[in-house]
């Protein structure tokens, strides 16, 4: 086990970088850093936990880093709660952000961690809805699923980037 230090310009150390080697066949990198969780993942190679060592401490390095552990413990369903309650409730548009919360808790979205959402999932769940539904409608939503809660710190949008992937764009018919 060795640690790799990390200091800034006045010498003082803001991270650690440690490998440790677990067992015959496996790595275990070990990410601290002032000011962050400590976050640790076990994989086959040692380049392998280098290089993922290396971009996460990048991440925080630039201030870009988000700890993916609450996201891997939070459904879509716990993560709607918590904007329902703390947000939501409290705007003007209150009654219309909880009817288009609850049709979201119905969708199959619902019961996946927030880490299992990527952009494919989220271009389906548009491509459903833009079916049925007017292409303002479809963006109400999706702003409520991700880009409002992002903006106020929920941590619901925090780990999922939605685009505009798929091959239905809104101005189709």
């Amino acid at each position: 086990m060795r640690g790799l230090p990390l200091k800034n310009l006045v010498g003082r150390r803001i991270e650690l970088l440690t490998f440790t080697k677990r067992g015959d066949l496996q790595w275990q990198a070990k990410i601290r850093r002032k000011g962050y969780p400590q976050e640790s993942k076990t994989f086959d190679t040692k380049a392998d936990a280098e290089k993922w060592a290396r971009s996460i401490a990048r991440e925080m390095g630039r201030g870009r880093f988000v700890s993916s552990a609450e996201a891997e413990s939070t459904t879509f369903t716990e993560a709607l709660d918590r904007y329902e309650r703390e947000i939501a409730s409290h705007k003007r548009g209150a009654t219309e952000e909880k009817s288009i919360i609850r049709q979201l808790r119905d969708s199959w979205l619902a019961n996946r961690p927030l880490a299992a959402i990527r952009r494919p999932d989220i271009a389906k769940l548009r491509d459903e809805w833009c079916v049925t539904h007017s292409p303002a409608t479809v963006v109400r939503r999706l702003a409520v699923a991700f880009f409002h809660s992002r903006a106020q710190g929920t941590g619901l949008g925090e780990h999922i980037q939605p685009g505009r992937t798929g091959a239905q764009t809104y101005d189709q018919e």
